[in-house]
């Protein structure tokens, strides 16, 4: 009985740990600087180097170092920049990559070719429809690590970016097409494939609701017969006909564009110019009291979406 006891409270507070954590994920700039907090609390300040970030893609990982290096900034860590040429050398020599988490004998490692005091490596992973980010500070001279996770809100550009397009994205998009080009447009910013259904759907509307408006027959009076007769009207025909194919082949292309459209790769995993969790400040300590502040904007081109 105790045992069942112990269990079924185990599983409550396993649930309730979840529920918490759900409810405390934050978009990932805020998760970030919540890593860094944690993996910083307590220790002296040193060089330290961001070496790697397990993540889907080269430019997500790009852009979680990026924000690392900020934040420790922030907290006064002297930080060896991402593209320091030391750490190109140590990369090449000691063969890592900095998409992969390295373990902590390898960090260590790559620590001493830096002469850095604190190597911090981790992971950014997808669970389900959740996502984690988890940071490890490993100090070189005496190998003790923390770790520090925190989950993490993605804006659905940020998703979609690593992720691409879900089935629900493809679908919901399908149905807005049936305004033509509004899925394509608004959910996964395909210009030129909503321009195209704009153009021949909006086509074949206007066609089509022309054709009828001016009626499929004519009442045309015969003289000889001095009676009317029901003619078909041939212009009305040929715009509801014309009218029907535009629909329908727009309707095609919105079935084959939702469900393969796939947006280009930006150069580092960005999505907006205008977001602003791509802004960055930095204070960082100098000689005689000056500080140096630095402002920093991680430049990514909008061109087009995966």
């Amino acid at each position: 009985m105790l045992r069942k006891t112990l269990l079924a409270a185990g599983a409550l507070a396993f649930m309730l740990a979840l529920g918490v954590e759900r409810a405390h994920a934050q978009y990932i700039g805020n998760a970030v600087q919540d890593v860094v907090n944690g993996l910083s609390a307590g220790i002296g300040r040193g060089q330290l180097a961001v070496v790697s970030m397990g993540a889907p893609t080269d430019r997500v990982s790009d852009d979680i170092i990026d924000r690392m290096i900020a934040a420790f900034r922030r907290e006064g860590f002297t930080v060896v920049a991402r593209d320091d040429s030391r750490l190109d050398r140590a990369r090449d020599e000691l063969d890592f990559q900095r998409s992969r988490e390295v373990n902590r004998s390898e960090a260590q490692r790559i620590g001493g070719f830096l002469a850095a005091r604190y190597i911090v490596t981790g992971t950014f992973e997808r669970f389900g429809d959740s996502y984690r980010l988890r940071g490890e500070l490993i100090e070189v001279g005496t190998a003790e690590f923390r770790t520090q996770p925190a989950s993490v809100r993605l804006h659905r550009s940020y998703r979609i970016e690593i992720y691409g397009f879900a089935p629900i994205d493809r679908g919901q998009t399908m149905a807005l097409n049936l305004v033509p080009g509004v899925g394509s447009f608004v959910l996964m910013n395909d210009m030129l494939g909503g321009a195209i259904q704009l153009a021949a759907g909006g086509a074949g509307w206007g066609m089509l609701i022309g054709g009828l408006a001016r009626g499929l027959n004519d009442r045309v009076y015969d003289p000889a017969l001095n009676l009317y007769n029901d003619e078909t009207n041939r212009t009305a025909l040929v715009l509801v006909a014309g009218g029907a194919a535009l629909i329908a082949t727009q309707n095609v292309i919105n079935v084959v564009r939702s469900l393969t459209y796939t947006r280009p790769a930006s150069p580092r995993g960005g999505i907006s110019l205008a977001n602003p969790e791509a802004w960055n400040i930095a204070i960082i300590p100098g000689g005689n009291g000056i500080e140096q502040v630095s402002l920093s904007y991680a430049l990514r081109l909008p061109a087009g979406r995966r």
